[in-house]
């Protein structure tokens, strides 16, 4: 399995949109296949907040995560993010959902950034085992989340 940019795939763009759409339905970010379409492309770039990374296993697209500036509306002052880690369910316990996690945080450590965050409503233990840390939990939406911050200055983690 290779995790790669999804700049170098634009051609995965419009699977990507689907299977974004499909586990996140929201107008904000696009009620559409086509306007998901649009929105993630803000995400096809290397070196520069947002991107996106994509995970292929062969030809074939596992998963896919972005490194983005914001993701939490009831945290606006906590900036970048981990958002949008998505893995087929036929890949998933195989190790896909770390590695997109390990890239983005390497990526984010490239950008000069000494600490990442992410929300999670399910993968606190996932995260945990990275090396992430619990800065609080909340109530949104109905849901309760985890809010997770990851110090780029501690030592690594599984390779981070």
């Amino acid at each position: 399995m290779q995790v790669e940019y999804l700049a170098d795939h634009w051609d995965r763009l419009q699977e990507v949109a689907e299977l974004h759409h499909g586990e996140w339905p929201s107008p904000e970010l696009g009620d559409s296949i086509e306007a998901r379409e649009r929105t993630l492309s803000t995400c096809c770039r290397r070196g520069e907040i947002p991107l996106g990374v994509i995970a292929l296993d062969q030809n074939a697209l596992c998963g896919f995560a972005l490194l983005v500036p914001q993701d939490f509306e009831l945290r606006p002052n906590l900036s970048p993010w981990l958002a949008g880690v998505f893995v087929r369910p036929q890949y998933r316990m195989r190790g896909v959902g770390s590695a997109l996690a390990m890239r983005i945080a390497r990526e984010a450590k490239a950008l000069g950034f000494e600490t990442l965050y992410l929300y999670t409503a399910h993968s606190e233990t996932l995260y945990g085992r990275l090396g992430w840390k619990v800065l609080e939990r909340c109530f949104h939406n109905n849901r309760n989340y985890a809010v997770m911050s990851l110090k780029q200055t501690d030592p690594p983690v599984f390779g981070l």
